[in-house]
């Protein structure tokens, strides 16, 4: 979870300074290998519980919200540079 964390902090980092569309692509690809990665582990046992459930889907949500803000600091940031 600690790398997740900085991984996120890293692309947020490098979608305000850039603004370069190549980093929504990263942070999508990035958090369908995690998200991929967490069913994946979750399968152990062939049987996904109901906590598991739960953890899939706060991870997804979490991940879903880390591509939006990636895509729209990445689209805003493009908005500023063709208005300057």
């Amino acid at each position: 979870m600690l790398l997740y964390g900085l991984w996120t902090l890293v692309l947020l980092g490098l979608a305000w300074w850039r603004g370069n569309p190549t980093v929504t692509k990263i942070s999508k690809f990035s958090a369908l290998g995690l998200f991929a990665t967490i069913v994946i582990g979750s399968l152990d046992v062939g049987m996904i519980s109901g906590l598991e459930w739960l953890m899939i889907v706060f991870m997804g949500s979490l991940l879903w919200l880390q591509f939006v803000a990636v895509r729209r600091i990445v689209s805003e940031k493009g908005k500023s540079l063709t208005n300057q």
